[in-house]
């Protein structure tokens, strides 16, 4: 049962690091922009998670803006 939370724990913070509607909202926000296919995006993206375990949660706004959706798109130009 735990693997199963926390694949659903992982889940909703991707979705929710997808989640672009904070920008701009006065709130500082850490945006990666980022092509699923680019093995350099993946992997910066994989060390970007990995230091913000190190930051109290809540204390940076993360988002990913991924340029394969057109919502990904547009911050990328």
């Amino acid at each position: 049962m735990a693997g199963g939370s926390v694949f659903a724990t992982d889940f909703r913070k991707k979705l929710q690091e997808q989640d672009l509607s904070v920008i701009g909202q006065g709130l500082p926000v850490v945006l990666q922009i980022h092509d699923p296919q680019c093995s350099s995006c993946t992997a910066f993206q994989r060390q970007t998670r990995r230091a913000l375990k190190s930051f109290d949660e809540g204390g940076l706004i993360y988002r990913v803006a991924n340029t394969q959706t057109s919502d990904g798109a547009a911050p990328a130009r």
